[in-house]
């Protein structure tokens, strides 16, 4: 079980990235038509973004 807390730790961090994703208003048209002041990217500039955050 002591995997148990790494994937936690992974969770948290996953949650970071797209929080500050989210927080950059640089996100796809779905996010994009919910937010104000949102630019809206392309999916692969967006999943490029993840890795760049990682």
């Amino acid at each position: 079980m002591s995997s148990i807390p790494a994937v936690s730790r992974l969770g948290r961090r996953a949650d970071a990235i797209l929080n500050n994703l989210i927080g950059s208003k640089r996100v796809t048209y779905d996010f994009a038509r919910l937010m104000d002041g949102a630019t809206e990217i392309k999916c692969s500039e967006f999943g490029d973004n993840i890795i760049a955050h990682m």
